[in-house]
């Protein structure tokens, strides 16, 4: 509404005229569109909040909530490029767990579930934040180690697989311990890529495997990492064997 004098030759005469327009249509075209306008909103947060859900669970395994293979090939060329400009090592561990099949065998794939998520706690927990864990699928897993050199690789997976072959397991009444080998190659010495690293520390695990299994071993160790490591019962050339194995 609005109200204007009334003049007459630039007198007031003392009257208003009142100018009234219905605008209730408007105002509800205006309030559905900001209703719509919300509507929208809120399905898009769905959509993106969706989106990031999806791409978390396609970067994850979905049995032990580690990475899997895809974030490792995202990442790891970028970890390999920011070692290679700050003049740093970087270890990639291959494990694979020992006599895996058997477990299944005797137990069930229920207990199997168990020993993999068990490894995958033990990874997690013992794994520093920059250190990228992964699943790629059945019985391997994959550590990435920024920083750390031949030596400090093996010592750090020496200890992962010294903790893994003391947990106890339950199947029923029956007990049982287990195992699991791993190969080591590093960043820059042994390859620059993921497939050329991930060729090499198959082979070095391959080599622990033929040797008793339960052990980590280095590819092509350096003379020093060798000569300090051999003398030990748990060096990368001893094998050593879990009394729960098979």
């Amino acid at each position: 509404m609005r109200a204007f004098p009334i003049r007459e030759s630039g007198v007031t005469l003392g009257g208003r005229m009142l100018v009234l327009r219905d605008i209730s249509r408007q105002r509800l075209a205006e309030e559905a569109l900001h209703q719509a306008y919300l509507q929208l909103k809120t399905r898009i947060d769905e959509i993106e909040t969706l989106q990031d859900t999806l791409r978390e669970q396609a970067l994850h395994d979905p049995l032990t909530g580690l990475y899997n293979r895809r974030y490792l090939e995202e990442t790891l060329g970028r970890e390999i490029s920011r070692a290679g400009r700050e003049q740093r090592s970087l270890t990639f561990a291959l494990i694979d767990l020992d006599n895996f099949k058997s477990i299944n065998d005797r137990f069930g794939h229920i207990i199997g579930d168990t020993v993999l998520c068990a490894l995958a706690d033990l990874l997690r927990a013992h794994c520093r934040q920059a250190d990228i864990v992964c699943r790629l699928g059945g019985e391997e897993f994959i550590v990435v180690l920024p920083s750390a050199d031949q030596r400090n690789g093996w010592m750090r997976m020496e200890l992962l697989r010294q903790r893994f072959s003391e947990l106890q397991f339950q199947a029923e009444e029956q007990r049982f311990q287990t195992s699991f080998s791993c190969g080591i190659a590093c960043f820059p010495q042994d390859g620059n890529n993921f497939a050329r690293l991930y060729q090499l520390a198959d082979m070095a695990l391959y080599q622990a495997k033929a040797k008793g299994k339960n052990q980590v071993l280095l590819h092509a160790p350096t003379p020093a990492v060798a000569e300090d490591s051999s003398p030990t019962e748990n060096s990368p050339h001893t094998p050593t064997q879990n009394a729960g194995s098979e």
